[in-house]
């Protein structure tokens, strides 16, 4: 129902009426629930939202893959061309390199996320930035086979970009290097490779 009064959203409920109030004021006061003037009650935008993604038989919120973006940084060197790698100082992966990501926040677009991590991570703006394609990535707990972690990128790659370089910040270090220097390290993400090589073709989906 759009809205429906305090009786008729108890009844089917089967609480006393003191418990089933406990719990419609806790979804007030968490803003899922919102009481109108004429004495009914209804979902807010927010919990509207919680509906669409509801798995009723499970009883819980749907969970989604991690969306973040890569942005890959090149420049030509030689007859070839080198790469803004980025070495974790933080966990998860300590110690690893890989090509610049951004986390997508909510209600950002995609372009917008991509430029503030490379700018967060290097100090770096970029000018021209160019979708390669997506790239989803999960990882197993390799005993159990249980889902740990599930990401979907959007990556992008671009060759112009203005500011000057900080190699080193909290979060990290920033090098120009090779794509056979990279593989030379004891820790860098293959993914990051695997996006690299498929940076100049046409859009792809690639699940691993």
């Amino acid at each position: 129902k759009p809205d429906a009064r305090y009786s008729d959203l108890m009844r089917p409920t089967g609480l006393e009426s003191d418990v089933f109030k406990f719990h419609l004021r806790r979804l007030i006061k968490q803003g899922i629930v919102e009481k109108l003037g004429v004495g009914t009650y209804a979902l807010t935008a927010a919990g509207k939202e919680l509906a669409n993604r509801f798995d009723y038989p499970a009883g819980v919120a749907v969970r989604q893959p991690k969306m973040t973006t890569i942005t890959i940084l090149r420049r030509e060197q030689g007859d070839g061309h080198e790469y803004l790698f980025h070495r974790r100082s933080r966990n998860p992966y300590y110690g690893y390199w890989g090509v610049l990501g951004g986390a997508v926040a909510w209600g950002e677009s995609f372009e917008a996320a991509a430029q503030r991590g490379v700018r967060l991570r290097t100090g770096l703006d970029v000018q021209d930035l160019r979708l390669s394609g997506y790239y989803r990535q999960r990882d197993f707990d390799k005993r159990t086979g249980v889902v740990l972690e599930d990401k979907l990128f959007v990556v992008y790659i671009a060759d112009i970009f203005t500011g000057q370089l900080v190699e080193e910040t909290d979060l990290g270090t920033n090098r120009w290097r090779t794509l056979e220097d990279i593989m030379g390290e004891a820790k860098y993400f293959l993914a990051c490779i695997d996006m690299i090589h498929r940076a100049d073709g046409p859009l792809y989906s690639l699940e691993n």
